[in-house]
């Protein structure tokens, strides 16, 4: 399977800024004519050009995987000056295809790269980075590392970093700010047999495919001011976003961004204690960022819950209200991570809700089996935890849903009444109604799981 990173550098054509949304073809030209003027301001392609070649590229260049193809689409519309620069900079990197179009979208621009170079979407991962954000060292590597166990099956599939570290001029000051964001543009990755990762927005893709997170590890994202998007410290909050002290911003540039120059921290805005050749060293280990279960509970207004921890298994509770509990359960490829300080599966669906949640994380790939596991859940019931909602949505993808299924049947009916009204396989899966005879629940059980407990 070929890695494929795609870039559009001012690209002129139909595109997925505001401008662009619910417009008509012949709306666009005229859009996108005063869209050029605005991309090819001196001030700002100067800018850009500036920050493709000491984050984008940098971050290209510094791969630890070194096999992957990165393709960056111009426009015919830049001056000759401006074109040339560009064409030195990406000249040096041997992974780099750079054309330029006329006036067109970035899904057509990059089907005329892949003929020529003749590759086919059925045989690429493709992912995206912007001309002024960058990925961190080994994101090809950790890609791939997570894409095998998904290409298992034919269907398509995205792969998230869990993080970014964001860089802005909030309220005319820069900040740095670690935003627990998934999905974000900057390496977002899509593999799809027919479509180019530019036909879906990026924050859906995790809605609409089975989808896989690289833990630990973050994109850089800037904002200067003349993004296409608005970020003051308001949003920023609402956002979720933590701003950083220095030692947070050294922690995270040791593990994702050692390529940075003192140049490039210096454009970004970074502190100016952080502006130097080297990032200063630290007295511990570096530490991974916390996941967001853990920020939440520290700093929003629901903190309450816990996190208990065993062999084989790590269960996750966060209260917020008393309408929805959500139970998440992890899939194959979550449970052959080796991370465990991550997100349970569905956690943030169930924040962006205000749902309660509890999350069941795995740590080997038969935990859906473990009897251990069960015993722990048969005690928070017993405990009266699930009795504490008015309705509990047990929720998973492949084994995920295997598990869901088990203690829904064998589990919530040993009593002779249920305590869930609905059970949901994945996030918009099918509801199982609630008129279910003990018989056909005792079948159900006996054919799916070989055993059956006794109801009374």
């Amino acid at each position: 399977m070929v890695v494929v990173g795609l870039c559009r550098f001012s690209l002129v054509g139909r595109g997925d800024w505001k401008v662009y949304r619910d417009k008509t073809d012949e709306e666009i030209l005229p859009i996108a004519l005063k869209q050029a003027e605005q991309l090819f301001q001196p001030e700002r392609i100067e800018a850009r050009l500036k920050t493709f070649e000491h984050l984008t590229l940098a971050s290209m260049r510094a791969q630890t995987d070194e096999d992957f193809h990165f393709i960056v689409l111009a426009s015919e519309m830049m001056p000759q000056q401006y074109r040339e620069k560009l064409e030195e900079i990406c000249s040096g990197i041997p992974q780099v295809t750079l054309r330029f179009f006329g006036m067109l979208d970035a899904a057509s621009a990059q089907k005329q790269v892949y003929r020529e170079l003749k590759l086919s979407l059925s045989e690429t991962i493709q992912f995206r980075l912007d001309d002024d954000d960058c990925v961190c060292a080994d994101f090809v590597e950790q890609l791939k590392a997570h894409a095998e166990p998904l290409l298992e099956s034919e269907e398509p599939f995205a792969i998230s970093l869990s993080s970014t570290l964001y860089c802005a001029l909030t309220d005319g000051k820069p900040e740095t700010y670690h935003w627990p964001i998934k999905f974000f543009s900057a390496g977002a990755a899509l593999k799809h047999d027919r479509k180019s990762i530019f036909g879906f927005g990026h924050f859906a893709l995790e809605r609409r495919f089975r989808s896989s997170i690289i833990p630990d590890r973050m994109s850089l994202a800037t904002h200067n001011g003349n993004n296409d998007t608005e970020f003051t410290a308001e949003i920023a909050h609402q956002r979720g976003c933590v701003r950083l002290t220095d030692e947070e911003i050294a922690d995270r540039l040791v593990i994702n961004f050692p390529f940075l120059t003192m140049q490039a921290r210096a454009l970004v805005g970074l502190p100016n204690s952080l502006q130097s050749q080297q990032v200063p060293r630290q007295q511990h280990p570096p530490r991974a960022p916390a996941p967001s279960w853990l920020n939440s509970l520290a700093v929003s207004k629901y903190r309450r819950g816990f996190y208990v921890s065993g062999d084989t298994f790590a269960v996750q509770h966060t209260h917020r209200k008393s309408s929805v509990l959500y139970v998440g359960f992890d899939d194959l490829s979550r449970a052959r991570d080796k991370n465990r300080l991550r997100d349970p599966w569905g956690y943030e669906f169930a924040e962006k809700r205000d749902w309660s949640s509890l999350g069941v994380m795995a740590y080997r790939p038969d935990w859906f089996r473990s009897d251990e596991l069960f015993g722990y859940l048969d005690r928070l019931r017993g405990d009266g935890l699930f009795e504490g909602y008015r309705k509990v949505v047990f929720s998973g993808v492949s084994m995920g849903g295997i598990c869901g299924m088990r203690i829904f049947f064998s589990r919530s009916w040993q009593h002779g009444h249920s305590l869930f009204s609905s059970v949901k396989f994945g996030p918009f899966g099918r509801k199982l109604g609630r008129e279910i005879s003990k018989r056909t629940t005792l079948k159900l059980v006996r054919t799916l799981f070989g055993c059956g407990r006794r109801i009374t």
